[in-house]
This record gives structure tokens, sequence and C-alpha cells, in this order.
């Protein structure tokens, strides 16, 4: 079992790692090819459209069929889509890139899905929190080189940087084809065979345990984004960063979410008193967009990016942890593809009204009301979190 689980990790991270290069260097790579800053916004969009169209028609297929059956099929089918998109760019049919883009973000988003389903059911819920911490430090690790190198790999390869992605794919492919369908989750029946799109959100509309999570998810899917590309707006405008300062920037941010996930898997704060670690991550991630909001000074601003990135995925981890655990079993898939939805349409509506703000208010009130936001969001989990507390002690009581 374990080195199915390890096989797993490994397969994700490749995948990661690919799509991190493609994602990172194709919107420079269609700016230079075509001077116009339409695909380079558009490809941007495609991830969150891909991620709601994933939990709306695209999750259930999981709980339906088999993570392997999915990730495998998935995989195959992005392969022949990205060798589509290649043989497009060399021939300069630009008005394709959009389409293909969301096919492939669309089944790169549903492998990612499955993967995380099938790696999560593989375990005990009680040690879920440590090695979902794991699992994330690694392909945090693979992201940040990923972005890094992305736009470098482009500049040197041009279209052929596409072929990487492809590669990483079929590698997946291959690691993952003779793992044991026993180690998958179990099948379903005939009557959870007939699911019906946006199953999802139902099954979050009609579960009491897992219904508050929507808010947090809506909520965490304004936070990071927004303050990821608002940034990039800050730091060139404000404090005049050209390219090379730009990478560090992703430097600092991809080492706060891998430190994230290590102190995680190697801390016992969350695990012995998580309401104290939930409120020092809380209250580390409010301060840190407080300062990044009225610095006047780019290290500090950097230094309180690194606070955000190093608590962010920590809240975002346990948030998907405390929600796995309460769906139940045979339902994760379509359960995390509604909240998947919910925080990509968080970031859509957020994405909408933000170049309003920061163009007619400035770049500070946009992140003040990102503030606001996390606030409620950690409110809202400590709430949760708390209750739940409180009917485990009730039941003991009556034991």
């Amino acid at each position: 079992m374990v080195q199915y689980k390890n096989r797993l990790i490994c397969a994700d991270t490749l995948n990661t790692l690919g799509t991190a290069i493609t994602w990172s260097g194709l919107p420079m790579f269609a700016f230079l090819s075509t001077g116009s800053y339409f695909f380079t916004g558009a490809l941007y969009f495609t991830g969150t459209i891909a991620g709601i169209l994933v939990g709306a028609f695209g999750s259930q297929l999981i709980d339906r069929y088999s993570p392997k059956k999915v990730t495998l099929t998935a995989l195959m089918l992005n392969i022949i889509v990205v060798l589509l998109l290649y043989l497009g760019l060399t021939k300069e049919y630009f008005v394709l890139l959009i389409p293909v883009t969301i096919i492939s973000q669309y089944l790169g988003a549903l492998t990612s899905l499955s993967q995380k389903t099938w790696y999560n059911s593989l375990y005990k819920k009680d040690n879920l929190l440590k090695l979902m911490g794991q699992r994330s430090g690694w392909i945090v690790t693979a992201k940040t080189l990923g972005f890094t190198l992305g736009p470098l790999i482009f500049t040197t390869l041009n279209t052929n940087a596409i072929l990487i992605d492809a590669l990483s794919f079929f590698i997946c492919f291959v690691c993952l084809i003779n793992i044991p369908i026993k180690d998958a989750l179990p099948k379903k029946d005939e009557k959870n065979r007939k699911k019906r799109p946006f199953e999802g959100l139902k099954a979050l509309a009609f579960n009491s345990n897992v219904r508050p999570f929507s808010i947090i998810f809506f909520l965490e899917g304004m936070i990071m984004p927004i303050i990821m590309s608002t940034s990039i707006y800050a730091l060139t405008k404000e404090f005049h960063f050209d390219s090379r300062d730009i990478t560090l920037f992703w430097l600092i941010g991809g080492i706060g979410s891998i430190l994230s996930n290590y102190f995680l898997v190697g801390s016992k704060l969350f695990t012995k008193n998580i309401f104290k670690g939930l409120f020092i991550s809380g209250t580390l991630m409010s301060l840190g967009i407080l300062i990044m909001t009225f610095t006047s000074n780019s290290v500090v601003y950097l230094c309180s990016f690194s606070f955000v990135t190093l608590t962010s995925p920590l809240l975002s981890t346990l948030s998907e942890k405390e929600a796995f655990i309460r769906i139940p079993d045979g339902d994760q898939a379509k359960t995390l593809g509604g909240l998947l939805s919910l925080s990509q349409i968080g970031t859509l509506l957020i994405m909408l009204i933000s170049t309003l703000i920061v163009e007619n208010f400035g770049y500070q009130s946009l992140f003040l009301l990102i503030s606001m936001i996390a606030v409620i969001r950690f409110v809202v989990l400590i709430y949760v979190m708390k209750n739940e507390y409180l009917q485990n002690q009730q039941k003991y009581k009556l034991n």
C-alpha cells in the first residue's frame, strides 16, 4: 500500500510540474507571438472556468466509476489535446488557443480532483491532516519550480515547451496504470451510477455537516488568487520591480507555501491544540494582508507576503480535511467538486470587480476588502470547528 501511495504523490507532483511550466510560460508566449493582451488575460481565466465546469459536470464521474479510471482517461485525453495545441501553435492558429486551453485545463482539473480523492480515500481520517500536508508539500514544491522555470523554458524552446506537459501526462499514466483497482474507491451501485450535473452543489445544499464549508471555500477563492495577481500590479507600478524581481516574489510565495505544508507534517500544534493553531494562522494572515496594504517599503511588502503564503495553506488544508471527513463514503469526489466550483466562482466574482476597485480607489482599497474577507473566512471556520467540538463533548458526556 505504501508504494502505491508514494506513486500517487510522485505522479501528482510530475503532473503539477508540467502543468505549472506550461501555464506560467504560455501566457507570456501568447503575448510575444500575438502582441495582444486579450490572449494573455484570457488564459488566466481558463483555469477558473475549467474549475467551475469540473465541479458542475465532472466530479460525479469519479464517484460514478472510480478515481483510477477517471484519472487514466483524463490523462490520455489531455495528451491528445496538448498535442493538438502544439500543432495549432506551430501553424499559428491562435484562434484555437482559448477553446483548446479550456478543454486541457478541464481535463487537468478533473485529473487533480480524481487523484486527490483517490489519495485521501486510502488513509484513516485521524491521520488525514498530516498526510494531506505531506502531499501538498510536494505539489507546492513542483508549482514553485514550474512557475519559476516556465517563462525561461518557453523563451528557450518556444512552442516545443508545450511537449513537456504532454510528456508529464504520459509519465503519470505509466506510474498509475498498474496500481490495483482495489486500492481505488469502491465501485458504486447502479443507483449511484445515475448521477446528474451539479450533483456536487446539490450535495452541499442537503448535507448540513458540509454546508458551512460552502461559505468557507467561496470566501477562500476570493483571497489568494487576487492577492497574487494584484501584487504583480503593485510591485510593478508602486515599487518599480522588473521581471527579475518578480521572479523573487514568486519564489518567496512558493517557499512560504512549502514551509506551510511541512509545518503541517512535522508540527503537533494542529493535532494537540487545533484552536491555538487556527488562531495563530488566521491572525498572522490578516496582519500580513494589512501590512501589505499600508507599507511603502518593498522589503516589508515581501516579508508580509511571506506570512500570508505561510498561513493561507494551513487554513486551506485544514478546511479541506474537515470537509472531507464529514462527507459520506462514496460522495467525496462530487462534494469536493462542488466546493471547488464555489471556490472558483468566488475567484471569478472578485476578479470581475477587482479591476474597477483598483482603477478607481487603488490596490490598497482592494487589499482592505480582501483582509475583511479573510477575517470572515477565519471566523466561520472557528465557528464550525467550535460547534463540532461542543457536539463531540456533549456526546461523550451522554455516553
